[in-house]
């Protein structure tokens, strides 16, 4: 019988509040977490306004030393995981006592932009003998999640993933008895010239009024085990992951605005979804969906969503929390998993309360993967 895995700890630093309180606070209230960006414009001196995380949160999370040497991207996965393990009721050094046993799971889709863009103009600017050895490191894409693995003592699976969810293989992990435990999730952060890329290319809109998908950074993180050891620790349960689906349209990796809008792979994901998991369309109960302002993308998983559940499409509540805080791109289905997570915990939506059994997650993933993932009341 395949073990039965669940959520333990929740973390989440987003535009609209850090820890999963003032997170889900913001999700209730509907704080718009689009607006103007402080610390960069574009190189033609605009303005951006996307979903940016304040400064400022990260001081409240890790010691000033810390703050000071890192680079934002280290910054965003470390403040996360910390949040992870403080709510999965653990500490560093209980994690260094077994962190054979404990994985560690992360999603990028670009890893640390301002790093490489610092590396990358040095050397257009000086020339390679000037290029900084103290930023390279930085560079590398699985170098931000070494330094939680050092931090945080994890010594099992460790790996650093591009275009899939960290949950899904977190989940494969487990339930093959790789590991008891693991913190899976998904990062990004805001570059000035992702931003100008985007909005060039007419993925993204940057000024104030403009309509379109807005850019937004954050990690989100949960730290994952077998309901039996969350038994044997007496542990918080927010959601069983019961399964999940994934299937790629190649149009997606070329860019958002080409995407097949007959949405015929994101329906396979969610019907393989529900077929592992043993349920019907008429259990989800809600959906989070990956819908991003862009709408070839939109109207594909619009039309996946009306092939997979008919007409009772109309009557599941749908949420899209892209609203408020932009296209995270790495880390949107993993924030989008701690939201429905805190839903079922809550039995409420944003909408209002609701008895929810069964949450369906959507995401999309750079290079075209489509992902949904069933989660369950505790």
């Amino acid at each position: 019988m395949s073990k039965r895995v669940v959520l333990t700890g929740l973390g989440v630093v987003s535009s609209i509040g850090m820890g999963k309180q003032a997170f889900l606070e913001g999700l209730n209230s509907g704080r718009n977490g689009i607006l103007k960006v402080s610390r960069f414009t574009t190189e033609d001196g605009e303005d951006v306004y996307a979903g940016e995380v304040a400064d400022s949160l990260f001081t409240g999370i890790l010691e000033k030393s810390a703050v000071r040497r890192m680079d934002r991207f280290t910054k965003l996965n470390i403040a996360g995981v910390q949040l992870v393990v403080e709510d999965a009721g653990l500490t560093r050094e209980q994690l260094a006592e077994v962190g054979e046993q404990v994985g560690l799971i992360l999603n990028t889709s670009f890893g640390s932009w301002h790093s490489t863009n610092v590396f990358t103009q040095q050397i257009i600017d000086d020339g390679p003998a000037e290029a900084s050895p103290l930023v390279f490191p930085n560079t590398v894409l699985n170098a931000a999640q070494g330094q939680v693995a050092i931090r945080f003592q994890t010594k099992g699976p460790t790996t650093t993933l591009t275009g899939i969810p960290g949950i899904t293989y977190g989940l494969d992990l487990i339930r093959s008895g790789r590991v008891e435990q693991l913190i899976a999730g998904g990062v990004d952060e805001l570059h000035a010239n992702a931003a100008k890329a985007y909005a060039v290319a007419g993925m993204a809109v940057i000024d104030e009024n403009g309509a379109g998908m807005r850019l937004g950074e954050g990690i989100g993180g949960m730290f994952m085990e077998t309901l039996e050891s969350a038994q044997a620790r007496g542990a918080h349960v927010y959601a069983e992951v019961l399964s999940y689906g994934i299937a790629c349209d190649p149009n997606l990796s070329q860019e958002f605005t080409k995407a097949d809008t007959s949405g015929e792979s994101f329906a396979y994901a969610m019907n393989q979804a529900l077929t592992e998991a043993g349920l019907a369309p008429a259990d989800i109960d809600a959906i989070l969906v990956a819908a991003n302002g862009n709408a070839p993308f939109d109207q594909a998983e619009a039309s996946a969503i009306g092939a997979v559940f008919g007409d009772a499409a109309a009557n599941i509540p749908q949420f899209n929390l892209k609203n408020q805080i932009g296209e995270t791109f790495g880390a949107s289905h993993a924030i989008a998993t701690v939201a429905g997570a805190l839903f079922l915990e809550n039995q409420q939506l944003p909408s209002g309360a609701k008895e929810l059994n069964h949450v369906l997650v959507n995401g999309v993933e750079i290079g075209g993967n489509q992902v949904s993932v069933v989660l369950k009341r505790a």
